[in-house]
């Protein structure tokens, strides 16, 4: 981590190369202009920013839930990823872009997740976590 940087917690297992930075660095460095949910539920709040080439990893973190927002930089449509059987899949709007909306019980946790994908400005965006469907389409739409 950078100097003065607070290390990961244990649970937010990070990817080799993925560095833990400020906002402020992650801005300077991404190379792309990478949103901000101006919306999250209650009791969430941003606990470490992290940064891999052309991507930019915001991990939220409160009580009773955990949210990953993932956006990568790819200059063109494409948003692809792989889940469980169980998984009902919607299309959705956020601000203009469709969307795809996964709701699926994670069979090792039994608990309900929520991965939302979409595709805009050139960034695919990946947000996960085990809140509510609403609560994620919120955030989604509050990105600025």
């Amino acid at each position: 981590p950078p100097p003065g940087a607070p290390p990961p917690p244990p649970d937010w297992p990070l990817a080799t190369g993925e560095r833990v930075v400020t906002p402020a660095e992650a801005r300077k460095e991404a190379g792309f202009a990478f949103k901000e949910p101006a919306y999250l539920p209650r009791g969430l709040a941003r606990d470490i920013v992290t940064l891999l080439p052309a991507q930019v990893n915001q991990y939220f973190r409160g009580q009773d839930g955990k949210l990953i927002l993932r956006q990568h930089h790819t200059p063109r449509d494409f948003a692809a990823s792989s889940f469980f059987r169980n998984a009902q899949v919607e299309k959705v709007n956020i601000s203009g872009a469709e969307g795809t909306l996964v709701v699926q019980r994670n069979p090792f946790t039994q608990r309900d997740e929520v991965t939302l994908l979409w595709f805009a400005d050139n960034i695919e965006f990946r947000l996960e976590g085990n809140i509510s469907s609403r609560e994620a389409l919120k955030v989604a739409r509050s990105l600025r």
